[in-house]
C-alpha cells in the first residue's frame, strides 16, 4: 500500500509508526477467538460439546498436536473450565417474563445487559453487581440510574419508542460521511465504474446495513432508503440532480444492481429462517407475549409485522413452511448420496464451506491460503496505491475491508501456533 520496498530496509517499527500502529492482524485473530469462544459457551449447543468433550480415540506416538482449545487457553491464560464459571448474577430472580420463561441476563463476548422489569428493580441489580463486581473502579458510580429516551448499544440505537426511525436516520448520515471521504476515488478516470461500484458496496453500504436485519422498516422508511441510495449513485457517477437524468436510467447505466431496500428485507428474512429453525432465545423474543400494559393508541409496528409483510402470511404458517423446505432439502441430499455412496475417495484435504479442512488437524494450510487470497485481492488494487490523491487513512480503510477480511474468513476457529515473530 505505501509502495516500500523491501530494498528500502525500513523496520516494520516505523512503517506501523507511520500508520499511527493500527491493530495487528494476528490480534485480530486472536480477538475473534475469544469472541467465538465467549458464543460457544453462553449456550448449550454442540460446539460446546466439541470443545470440552473428549473423543474415546488413540493418536500417535509423536507430539500432541495444538489444538483450538489449547490456542484459547494460552490467550485467556487460565483453562476452559475457570473461564466458563465466571459467572456474578446466576441467582437473581428478576426480569421480564416473555411466553412463560423469564430473561434477565443477556451475555455478549465482553459485555453483558441487565434486563428488569421496573427501575426499583434495576437499582436493586445494579447494587448486586456491585457487591460481586471484580473491578470496583467500573462499578463505583453505579447506583446512578438514569432515565433516558434513547442510547447507543453495540453499535445500534435502542429507543424508547421502539422505533427505528431514528436508527436508520443516523445509519444513513454515517453512510453518508463515509461515502464524502472517498472523493477523491470518485473523480478518478482511471478507477473502472465496476471498481468504484464495489467500493460502495463494501465501504459505504456496508456502513448503512449493520444490524439492518433487526430493523422495523416502515414505508416511509423504505422511501428513505430508496433515496439514499440512488443519492450514493449519482455521488458516484458525479451526476448532479439539475442534469434532469431519472433513477430508472441511472440503474440501466450500472447494470441494474439489486437495490438496497431489497437488500434489508432478505436479510430480514435470512435473520427470521435463522431464528425458526432452532429453539432459541431468539425465537422467544420474537414469538412470546410479555406480560405488560400499553398506552391507548394505534399499536406500533413491530418487527414481527414487518416480516409478515414481507412474508405475507403469519409467523406461525411461515415457521411450518421453513421446516418444510428443509426437510425436502435434506431428503434430496440423501437421496444424491444414496445413488453415489459406493464412490468413497480418502483424500488428504478438502475446501468445506469456504475453509480448507485438513487430516493433520493443523490450520497451517488454510492460514497459507487466506494469505495467497488476501495477496491477490491486494494485487487488484495496484491501481489506487500509487495514487497520491488518495490520502494515505483511505488507503488503510480500503485494506481492512477489501484485503484483511478476505484473510479473517473464519479465522475464529483456527489453531494458531507460534510464528517467528514470537506472536500469535
Amino acid at each position: 500500500m505505501l509502495r516500500t520496498p523491501y530494498t528500502a530496509h525500513r523496520t516494520n517499527v516505523s512503517i506501523l509508526d507511520e500508520l499511527g500502529n493500527p491493530k495487528r492482524v494476528s490480534s485480530i485473530v486472536s480477538m475473534r477467538m475469544l469472541t467465538f469462544f465467549g458464543h460457544i459457551h453462553r449456550s448449550d449447543k454442540m460446539e460446546k460439546l466439541v470443545v470440552q468433550g473428549h473423543a474415546p480415540s488413540g493418536r500417535r506416538r509423536v507430539y500432541s498436536p495444538t489444538r483450538w482449545v489449547d490456542t484459547t487457553k494460552q490467550l485467556l491464560d487460565m483453562s476452559i473450565k475457570s473461564a466458563t464459571e465466571l459467572t456474578v448474577l446466576d441467582n437473581w430472580n428478576g426480569g421480564v417474563t416473555i411466553g412463560g420463561s423469564k430473561i434477565s441476563i443477556l451475555r455478549f463476548a465482553d459485555d453483558t445487559s441487565l434486563i428488569t422489569a421496573s427501575q426499583e428493580e434495576l437499582v436493586a441489580l445494579l447494587n448486586v453487581l456491585e457487591q460481586h463486581s471484580i473491578n470496583y473502579n467500573k462499578t463505583k458510580s453505579i447506583g446512578l440510574c438514569e432515565v433516558v429516551q434513547s442510547f447507543v448499544y453495540l453499535g445500534s440505537l435502542i429507543d424508547n419508542s421502539g422505533s427505528c426511525e431514528n436508527e436508520i436516520r443516523r445509519r444513513i448520515q454515517q453512510a453518508r460521511v463515509a461515502m464524502t471521504k472517498l472523493t477523491k476515488i470518485w473523480r478518478d478516470h482511471n478507477i473502472t465504474k465496476a471498481t468504484k461500484m464495489s467500493l460502495v458496496q463494501s465501504l459505504v453500504f456496508s456502513v448503512f446495513l449493520y444490524a439492518s436485519e433487526t430493523w422495523t422498516v416502515k414505508k416511509a422508511d423504505r422511501a428513505r432508503i430508496d433515496a439514499f441510495e440512488m443519492w450514493t449513485w449519482r455521488r458516484m457517477l458525479r451526476i448532479p440532480y439539475t442534469a434532469h437524468q431519472t433513477n430508472v436510467s441511472i440503474l440501466d447505466e450500472l447494470g441494474n444492481p439489486k437495490r438496497l431496500s431489497s437488500i434489508v428485507s432478505m436479510r430480514m428474512l435470512t435473520f427470521f429462517g435463522h431464528i425458526h429453525r432452532s429453539d432459541n432465545m431468539e425465537k422467544l423474543v420474537v414469538q412470546g407475549h410479555a406480560l405488560s400494559g400499553r398506552r391507548r393508541g394505534r399499536s406500533p409496528t413491530r418487527w414481527v409485522d414487518t416480516t409478515k409483510q414481507l412474508l405475507d402470511m403469519s409467523i406461525k404458517s411461515a415457521t411450518e413452511m421453513t421446516g418444510f423446505k428443509i426437510m425436502i432439502v435434506d431428503r434430496e441430499h440423501d437421496n444424491h448420496r444414496a445413488t453415489s455412496v459406493d464412490r468413497c475417495e480418502v483424500v488428504q484435504s478438502f475446501v468445506y464451506l469456504g475453509s480448507l479442512i485438513d487430516n493433520s488437524g493443523s490450520c497451517e494450510n488454510d492460514i497459507r491460503r487466506r494469505i495467497q487470497q488476501a495477496r491477490v485481492a491486494i494485487t487488484k488494487l495496484t491501481k489506487i496505491w500509487p495514487d497520491h490523491n488518495i490520502a494515505k487513512a483511505t488507503k488503510m480503510s480500503l485494506v481492512q475491508p477489501l484485503v484483511f477480511s478476505i484473510f479473517l474468513y473464519a479465522s475464529e476457529t483456527w489453531t494458531v501456533k507460534k510464528g517467528r515473530g514470537g506472536e500469535y
